[in-house]
């Protein structure tokens, strides 16, 4: 009798284990593809977020340079002007002065103002070839 009891006692016990460790590997897949996926949701939405952020700004350059474009081609005399460094000075400073001037208009008041242009250093000396 002894070794039936012991028989039943260890089919038991292995039966046990066998489906604790099925479930709990079931269970430990399972979790580690819901994580995959959360994570992959989680970086595409910070990424669409983002672009969108990045989208703003680059239009916001682009009207930047678009309006130091337009003032430029309007007030540049000739490039030929430019190869003399007094001139050039003197040139540079008037395009830093307007677009300072530019940013300081409040942004409801103009679709000019776009709030980027006194990051962008125009350069002191350029070279003309």
């Amino acid at each position: 009798m002894k070794s039936i009891f012991s028989k039943l006692v260890l089919l038991i016990i292995i039966c046990t284990l066998a489906s604790t460790l099925f479930i709990g590997g079931l269970a430990i897949w399972r979790f580690q593809s819901v994580m995959t996926q959360t994570a992959a949701d989680t970086l595409n939405l910070t990424c669409s977020e983002n672009q969108k952020k990045l989208n703003i700004n680059i239009d916001r350059i682009e009207k930047a340079v678009n309006i130091l474009a337009v003032y430029t081609e309007e007030n540049l005399e000739s490039i030929e002007k430019l190869s003399d460094t007094e001139y050039l000075d003197t040139y540079t400073k008037s395009l830093q002065s307007s677009a300072i001037q530019l940013q300081r208009i409040p942004r409801e008041h103009s679709v000019y103002s776009c709030g980027l242009i006194p990051t962008y250093q125009i350069p002191q000396q350029a070279s003309i070839r």
